[in-house]
């Protein structure tokens, strides 16, 4: 009888308490590429929770960082995560308050990052939102941007929950999700993160003159794996790696060309190669 009793309270414990599940953030970017300073922020729920709001810090080392509002953020139309409490406005129309704008994903920021603040909403009613958001998607991305690497040659970006706005906020606001956060991502090649190196500023002054062509010169024909890095003559340079394939061609020699005589396109005080 005392093994019956004890089957049956297993039974019921296994039956009302749910099980303990959790929403995964993630964070991505390409290892090498034009996109390589492109970080993709995603949110996975394994036990089907819906999230209605995330509060999260981002932190850049020597740096900060630009919301990329291409894509998915910016359109409501496309987006789950549209609604934008910590840059939202109000204005009174005819004594009725209204949403003036709708404001990006950034809370706060300041030059070693910030905070981005996304929320859901959805009726059946509505034509652009009549579902609760998926289980698992983007939030937002970003571009890294650095005018100092350190002498470590490393900048890096970490995510943690922005308590003060919410973290993670589920559809049920009294429970408190487990939340698992991304290691911080590394950028090795510093110089990739410059404001204009991309646009062949291998010298970091912010225009592209002789200096820019001298370093894709000694750089020309090397490729990152094959050659020693440095700024030497026959020295794979990532500075006059324009387009961040790891290797200096006539493709850099071309986004040379067409930025040849660019100014104003920001500083880079300190620039390493790995």
């Amino acid at each position: 009888m005392k093994k019956v009793a004890l089957a049956l309270l297993v039974l019921v414990l296994s039956v009302s308490v749910p099980a303990m599940a959790a929403v995964n953030i993630t964070m991505t970017h390409p290892a090498s590429g034009a996109n390589y300073n492109k970080v993709t922020i995603g949110y996975n729920c394994d036990g089907g929770e819906e999230v209605r709001a995330f509060a999260l810090t981002i932190t850049v080392t020597d740096g900060g960082f630009l919301v990329d509002s291409a894509a998915p953020v910016g359109d409501p139309n496309v987006a789950d995560y549209w609604v934008y409490p910590g840059s939202i406005t109000f204005t009174i129309d005819e004594g009725n308050t209204v949403v003036d704008g709708f404001g990006t994903p950034v809370a706060e920021q300041d030059a070693n990052g910030g905070v981005v603040e996304m929320a859901s909403l959805y009726a059946v009613s509505d034509p652009c939102h009549p579902d609760a958001p998926a289980s698992s998607g983007s939030l937002c991305s970003f571009k890294v941007i650095t005018g100092n690497c350190g002498l470590d040659n490393q900048t890096s970006v970490s995510l943690s929950l922005n308590s003060k706005r919410g973290g993670v906020v589920l559809k049920d606001p009294n429970v408190t999700p487990t939340v698992n956060l991304p290691a911080a991502a590394t950028f090795n090649y510093c110089c990739w993160l410059g404001p204009g190196q991309s646009r062949a500023d291998a010298s970091g002054d912010g225009k592209v003159t002789s200096a820019d062509l001298l370093a894709l010169r000694k750089a020309w024909q090397t490729t990152s794996a094959g050659y020693p890095h440095g700024t030497n003559t026959g020295q794979y340079n990532c500075c006059a790696d324009f387009n961040h394939d790891l290797k200096v061609t006539s493709l850099d020699l071309l986004t040379l060309r067409q930025n040849w005589q660019a100014t104003g396109l920001g500083n880079c005080t300190n620039k390493y190669c790995p």
